[in-house]
């Protein structure tokens, strides 16, 4: 059988689709898939009406011999395709990962409700978020089969009409977890022996970077040497330099900018805790990573973060924008050592189920 993959990035490009189409394209032809790929990296550089028209003509060219037309995400390539899928007469799944529409309108106007809220009211906001949330319902109603990473998106879909009974999840599943030294030896190489918090995603409000940095002077006071390292970068970078500037912590929040995996995972394995502060996460690739590696998360109880944390189990979730709640589970996994070395004994065991071979035998159910 072979299957079209429509993808919004591919390597060399960083991020969600790019590291799950190259997932696809390496792992599915063991299981008897020809796998092409068209990624819309390569018309990128055309102006905007042009390329997606483009990018139609190129689906309908490579997607004549293919059995399905799968695209991953619902407005960008979603759309293209989905029309492509309709005059070859193709079947049509769509991956969402995510509310495109909530994305934009949290980035244009800065809102703070979750992607369920927004589904609900969207017809409020102007015309361009209507018509992008439109655009995506369609794809959505008019695809075989959607695929979602989480029950909570699963649910944010069906709020927009979609039949639940073709709305598939299938979780995400992280890229092979490389062991590397000990953490000693880490912490060797940065020259550092304090409690040391991380971090990582794209510098936005959504990610709440801002209060996890208002946290850290009152967790100075119990642990002294404490540094954070936040990983990533993003329109806000300059907003959270200024106030850790106006703070004092210039030598104790770092913000690292982007990173390769391998560094991103070497920090991790040298942290002593990750924290994710996010006011909405879909499905965290940084919370399966951390766990794999061996590094107690902390992480806020919103989205599909309960899917893959057991509270006190697994790790330890939070409610959101409660920072003493914060502070409090932070010390707790600091200071307790039998409960430090239980959640993490936990976490191994339930990174089990986000397995890529589970995964994959998943995927290729649904692609039959």
């Amino acid at each position: 059988m072979k299957v079209l993959i429509a993808t919004p990035l591919y390597p060399p490009d960083i991020g969600g689709p790019a590291t799950y189409s190259k997932m696809l394209s390496k792992e599915l032809p063991s299981y008897g898939y020809e796998i092409d790929i068209v990624s819309f990296g390569e018309i990128r550089h055309l102006p905007k009406l042009i390329r997606h028209v483009v990018y139609f003509f190129k689906i309908i060219l490579r997607g004549r011999k293919a059995d399905i037309l799968y695209a991953l995400d619902p407005v960008s390539v979603g759309v293209p395709t989905a029309i492509a899928s309709f005059f070859l007469r193709k079947r049509f799944f769509v991956r969402i990962a995510g509310d495109y529409a909530w994305e934009q309108n949290s980035g244009l106007y800065n809102t703070n409700e979750s992607p369920l809220s927004f589904a609900r009211k969207y017809k409020e906001y102007p015309f361009r978020i209507r018509l992008l949330k439109e655009a995506q319902t369609e794809v959505a109603k008019y695809a075989k089969k959607i695929i979602v990473p989480s029950e909570y998106m699963k649910g944010v879909v069906s709020v927009w009409g979609v039949v639940k009974e073709k709305v598939v999840v299938i979780h995400n599943t992280p890229d092979p977890i490389i062991s590397y030294k000990d953490k000693k030896t880490l912490r060797g190489l940065l020259n550092f022996d304090g409690k040391l918090l991380i971090s990582a995603g794209r510098l936005i409000p959504l990610k709440c970077f801002n209060s996890l940095i208002d946290i850290i002077p009152t967790l100075r006071k119990t642990y002294p040497n404490l540094k954070l390292l936040v990983v990533g970068d993003g329109p806000e970078g300059g907003f959270l330099e200024k106030k850790i500037e106006k703070l004092k912590l210039e030598d104790v929040v770092i913000l690292t900018g982007a990173l390769q995996q391998d560094v991103l995972f070497g920090y991790i394995q040298a942290s002593d805790v990750f924290i994710l502060n996010s006011l909405h996460e879909t499905f965290s690739h940084h919370i399966v990573e951390s766990m794999s590696l061996g590094i107690p998360v902390i992480a806020t109880n919103v989205g599909g973060n309960p899917e893959i944390i057991e509270h006190n189990k697994s790790g330890v979730l939070v409610k959101q924008g409660d920072k003493k709640e914060l502070i409090s589970a932070i010390r707790k996994v600091l200071d307790d050592t039998l409960f430090q070395k239980k959640i993490i004994h936990g976490a191994k065991e339930r990174v089990k189920v986000f397995g890529r071979g589970r995964i994959l035998k998943q995927i290729t159910k649904e692609l039959q």
